[in-house]
């Protein structure tokens, strides 16, 4: 009876899970996004953000993050989709339909890396980057 409330009340939560082709389109949207923080064209992935994304740091202010933070882990050996997940509410940010994506990353200086892109939908179901930050 225990598990069957637990069952019902993830079924119910918006943060359970995605399904699979979900998780899919998911990963497909961000993945070009990814490419540009590899190659280092961080004025490029600015500007492929959201609009929340855009009007809470410059684009200024993200190029020296990423050169300050992202530029020293080199460059990305493996990356591997961990999980993804719905949120509607998220620590220091607006409530909002977010997925937010989970990688394991290897990168040439960090040899063991989770990579967090949050994703926020709008009304017609696009994704655009909100977030991003590795640990």
């Amino acid at each position: 009876m225990f598990e069957c409330a637990i069952a019902l009340s993830c079924i119910l939560m918006v943060g359970c899970g995605l399904s699979k082709k979900q998780q899919q389109k998911a990963v497909a949207a961000v993945t070009p996004w990814l490419d540009l923080i590899d190659t280092e064209r961080y004025d490029d992935s600015w500007r492929r953000t959201g609009d929340y994304f855009r009007g809470t740091i410059t684009s200024d202010r993200w190029n020296e993050l990423m050169r300050a933070y992202r530029r020293p882990l080199g460059k990305v050996m493996s990356r591997s989709f961990n999980s993804a997940r719905r949120e509607t509410s998220l620590p220091g940010v607006l409530d909002a339909n977010y997925i937010v994506i989970k990688f394991d990353t290897v990168f040439e200086r960090k040899k063991k890396a989770v990579e967090t892109v949050v994703m926020i939908v709008d009304q017609n179901g696009q994704l655009s980057v909100a977030g991003y930050y590795v640990e």
